[in-house]
């Protein structure tokens, strides 16, 4: 253990507004286990973010489509050139040409990608059948791999149907408050925000609550950074649980992991329901303590299922 990341980086002082202190905390090594050994995706995500935030402050590409009208004849390497060159000393230890070649290239990518969205298509009834087809006789939600039932695959055929809402959700991931969370849609797996083809081998069976809080989100920084605090109510008062995860991080849990994750277990998206449970039932809903399992590996079990009226007052405010 590293005491001393701990002790500097938990500290809820001033020191979180001193230059000196933050030098110094960004440069101390961090912990192996802080992540729980998820850094495969904690990390990831933060670094895609950082390159973001570096290559979008070097040229903003959405003001460059507004200046060339067209990404057909933007001088992107012009543009990385002036923006590089009036803001870094180069340093003469590194082939500068190619770091602002790769910059070009990642920037003018991003810029198709914006064009790309402006011109989203609608999803045909060719569509449709072809997923239900491809789906099989039990269509599955590609993130949670909750099977849809038989109203919600009538509805998505065009037919008329009622869905019958459920009486009990699940608090840690609160899916049937409302009609559209257990109805079929269609998610651009790849959004087409980042750069995804409007194709059916992009197209994936989605329910409502999965594609309303996955949007065209990528990263777990997309998002709040604390998790969803209860109400104090019912829950509190009958089970431990204090806190769930920000919806985001529960989508992309599942949406990237698509299995259990007990060991020797082969419940996956494609055959089980997933659901998201705390690796430490006494901390926080944090993604780095956060784990998705299946029903047969459920610490929680029937201790998640919580009257929709409490978990609408428990979430209530937000």
């Amino acid at each position: 253990m590293l005491p001393q990341f701990y002790l500097s980086a938990y500290a809820f002082d001033q020191s979180v507004w001193d230059l000196d202190a933050s030098q110094a905390l960004a440069g101390l090594q961090i912990d192996p286990k802080i992540h729980r050994y998820r850094d495969y995706y904690l990390e990831s995500d933060i670094r895609r973010l950082w390159a973001q935030w570096f290559i979008e402050g070097v040229v903003d590409p959405h003001v460059l489509i507004e200046k060339y009208k067209s990404p057909l004849i933007i001088d992107v390497v012009h543009e990385v050139s002036n923006a590089l060159e009036s803001t870094f000393n180069i340093p003469k230890n590194i082939h500068w040409p190619d770091i602002r070649k790769r910059i070009s290239e990642a920037l003018l990518k991003r810029v198709e990608q914006i064009s790309l969205m402006e011109k989203r298509k609608n999803f045909t009834k060719r569509d449709r059948q072809l997923l239900l087809t491809q789906a099989g006789g039990n269509p599955r939600c590609w993130i949670c791999g909750d099977e849809f039932e038989k109203e919600a695959v009538e509805l998505f055929e065009g037919n008329s149907a009622a869905i019958k809402m459920p009486k009990y959700v699940d608090i840690f991931r609160p899916k049937g408050l409302v009609e559209r969370h257990l109805k079929i849609e269609i998610d651009h797996m790849f959004p087409l925000a980042r750069g995804g083809e409007h194709d059916i081998t992009n197209f994936r069976l989605c329910c409502g609550w999965c594609n309303i809080h996955k949007k065209d989100r990528t990263s777990l920084y997309d998002v709040d950074g604390s998790p969803i605090r209860l109400k104090l109510g019912s829950i509190t008062k009958n089970t431990p649980i204090r806190t769930i995860p920000v919806y985001f991080w529960t989508v992309r849990a599942m949406g990237l992991l698509k299995r259990c994750e007990h060991e020797d277990c082969n419940a996956t998206s494609l055959n089980s329901s997933l659901r998201i449970a705390l690796i430490d039932s006494t901390g926080a809903a944090t993604p780095s303590n956060l784990k998705v399992i299946c029903k047969d590996h459920d610490d929680f079990n029937l201790s998640r299922l919580q009257l929709v009226s409490d978990v609408k007052h428990a979430l209530s405010g937000r």
